[in-house]
C-alpha cells in the first residue's frame, strides 16, 4: 500500500474515532460527488490545544535528549 495512502487512512480513521464522540472534532459530510467531508474543532477541541503543545514539547525534548539532536519536532502553535 502507497505511504501516502496509508497515512491518509489512518488519518481519517483517527479523526472518525475523535468525531464519534463529538467532544472534540465535529464532522460536517457534504452531499454530493465526490464525497466531501469537513472536520472543525469544538470549543472543548480548541481548549485541548496547551495540552497537545505540552505534549508537543515533551515529545521534542524527550527525542532530543535520546538521540543528542536538537529538536526533531515543530515547536510552532497548532492549527
Amino acid at each position: 500500500m502507497r505511504r501516502g495512502v496509508e497515512r491518509e487512512r489512518r488519518a481519517r480513521t483517527t479523526l472518525s474515532g475523535f468525531c464519534s464522540c463529538r467532544v472534540a472534532v465535529e464532522r460536517d459530510r457534504r452531499p454530493g460527488w465526490p464525497p466531501r467531508v469537513r472536520y472543525a474543532l469544538t470549543p472543548s477541541g480548541h481548549r485541548l490545544g496547551p495540552v497537545l503543545q505540552a505534549l508537543r514539547g515533551w515529545g521534542a525534548e524527550t527525542s532530543a535528549r535520546d538521540s543528542g539532536a536538537e529538536g526533531g519536532c515543530a515547536t510552532g502553535p497548532l492549527r
